[in-house]
């Protein structure tokens, strides 16, 4: 059974969503609330431009991040990324009620944020700024206990600061308690590298994509 007075209902959530755009769109004032959700014949029509649409914003800035690391310029990658990943405040569509589809985008969008993180650490370790990367990298190696990369930026990183034998250690205990075999041979070779101190493994162009 419909709820009473359906018409009321609709017009205050308008009002409420309404308010909310006005609330997010405060830095830009030629945005109007009345026409980004405007009402035609056929009912109410969302309009939001791409470029106030946060997904939008990140995809393209990770895509010109990727863009400038590929042209050698690092520094300016790092600065790119860096601003795509300042607009997650939590998980995607944590608020929303998820469907098939919905899931699928929420599941592409981590793993598009998760390849951006890889690469702005990859730039950092280029720039020499491993010793501010240990303390995250051991956050993201324990939500990503299976992660190679992510582990193997890690033993980059803690080799440099002078720590060389925890990350392995780590990856080998995850690997062998979640999936019952040993790190990958990518893995083990690195760790070799290590051991053996690998002149490579200091080299300031050193990249672990190409590894």
């Amino acid at each position: 059974m419909p709820p009473a007075g359906p018409s009321a209902a609709v017009q205050t959530y308008v009002k409420q969503l309404r308010q909310r755009i006005a609330a997010t769109s405060r830095r830009t004032p030629c945005v109007d609330p009345k026409e980004v959700l405007s009402r035609g014949h056929s009912g109410y029509r969302l309009d939001m431009p791409d470029v106030r649409v946060d997904a939008r914003v990140f995809e393209r800035l990770v895509r010109e991040g990727e863009q400038a690391i590929g042209r050698g310029e690092d520094r300016q990658g790092v600065l790119l990324l860096s601003d795509a990943l300042t607009l997650w405040r939590g998980q995607v569509l944590s608020d929303v009620r998820s469907s098939g589809a919905l899931r699928a985008e929420a599941l592409r969008l981590d793993e598009v944020r998760l390849a951006a993180v890889q690469s702005r650490i990859d730039a950092e370790l280029r720039l020499g700024q491993h010793v501010h990367l240990v303390s995250e990298l051991t956050a993201l190696t324990t939500l990503h206990p299976l992660q190679e990369n992510l582990h193997a930026q890690f033993i980059v990183a803690l080799y440099r600061s002078g720590r060389p034998l925890e990350a392995f250690r780590r990856l080998r205990e995850a690997s062998v308690r979640e999936l019952g075999i040993e790190p990958s041979r990518r893995l083990q070779e690195l760790h070799r590298w290590v051991l053996t101190g690998e002149p490579l493994l200091d080299a300031p162009s050193y990249t672990l994509t190409a590894f």
